[in-house]
């Protein structure tokens, strides 16, 4: 494996930026996308300049995870191919075409889930974010992982469009991440495309149009940060109200605790889920472990609870293993759009704060 990048962190240290700062300014020697974990010089991408130049995520090799086993798969698990060409339109000056609702009421969200018959009882749904930041891992979450569990791509990511049809080919409903400031900004950086405090609502639709037209096929965004702007009703409102008009759904993910996205979806009636925790912040298998059985509990308690993760190696074992185990428990795993059907006409739930991102 090629050696890990000059001036990585020291065990304990501070993490370093996710992605390169808004000025453009390179936070390494290599610049753009730096792990919050510190990872090696695993990837680096080759779209620079650019969004997202230069790629630095967390060492994982085939050889890694070739040892756990794939998920049977059968012709009959795959997704219908996308785009539906009723839900998309073209806008000059962007990579791609954009979701549109159609004029027959087709909306993306439901169009392109994975088809779900279970409504009731006990429900668990996982998120993996950070698809296509590097090809073993990516590989890995979509070979060898439930083909209900959700596979959220990271806009900055390349190859996009191969990763749908690879997650969709394996029967997985796919989402798109919406990077949002962080109000740990330079520590935490959403990136170049990410919606900011410092621009205004036109601005910040233009930012979402342009991640939006990055591909096609997916039901909705998740978001990735966001605690600052997370924070400001007046510039999420548009954003959520946007999302809405175009027929696509939203995941709140990582710290929930102060943001207002939940309750401005709620209130501009956005199909919507909210996740409960997230099972990786701490990437070992001890601490996924344990990040499980919180969510189990939280599974008895509320009847449904959601989750999102990282494609770690130890993080795809550990799932492999519980989601196992889910059906002798009387519990459903179930895509993260199957949670949503019900949102538009139900409050925001109200999940307890985390550290904010």
């Amino acid at each position: 494996a090629p050696p890990a990048a000059a001036g990585a962190p020291a065990a304990g240290a501070a993490p370093p930026p996710r992605y390169a700062a808004k000025t453009g300014d390179v936070s390494g020697p290599f610049g753009g996308i730096v792990d919050p974990l510190g990872g090696s010089l695993n990837v680096i991408g080759g779209r620079a300049p650019g969004q997202g130049a230069g790629i630095v995520v967390p060492a994982v090799t085939s050889s890694t995870v070739n040892r756990l086993p794939d998920q049977p798969a059968s012709a009959s698990d795959a997704l219908p191919a996308t785009p539906d060409v009723r839900l998309i339109e073209k806008k000059q000056g962007l990579p791609g075409p954009l979701p549109i609702a159609g004029k027959d009421g087709t909306v993306a969200w439901q169009l392109y889930a994975r088809p779900n018959k279970i409504d009731e009882g006990p429900r668990v749904a996982i998120l993996i974010t950070g698809i296509g930041l590097s090809r073993a891992a990516s590989m890995a979450a979509i070979t060898k992982l439930p083909a209900e569990v959700t596979m959220v791509l990271d806009p900055y990511a390349k190859d996009l469009s191969d990763w749908v049809v690879r997650s969709r080919l394996a029967g997985h409903e796919v989402m798109l991440g919406l990077p949002m400031e962080s109000d740990r900004f330079p520590v935490y950086d959403a990136g170049p495309m990410a919606l900011d405090t410092s621009l205004s609502a036109e601005d910040n639709i233009k930012r979402l149009e342009l991640v939006l037209s990055q591909v096609s096929g997916y039901t909705g965004v998740a978001t990735i940060m966001g605690s600052r702007f997370g924070t400001s009703e007046a510039l999420l409102t548009p954003v959520l109200e946007a999302l809405k008009a175009r027929g696509l759904m939203l995941v709140t993910t990582g710290p929930q605790g102060t943001v207002a996205t939940p309750k401005i979806a709620a209130k501009v009636g956005l199909p919507r889920v909210t996740s409960d925790l997230t099972l990786d912040e701490d990437p070992s298998r001890l601490a996924v472990e344990a990040k499980l059985n919180e969510l189990e509990q939280l599974v008895r308690e509320r009847t449904v609870a959601v989750a999102a993760a990282h494609p770690h190696p130890a993080t795809i074992e550990r799932l492999i293993n519980w989601t196992a185990t889910l059906k002798q428990k009387k519990v459903a795993l179930v895509p993260v759009s199957a949670l949503a059907k019900q949102s538009a006409k139900q409050p925001a739930k109200q999940p307890a704060p985390q550290e904010n991102k």
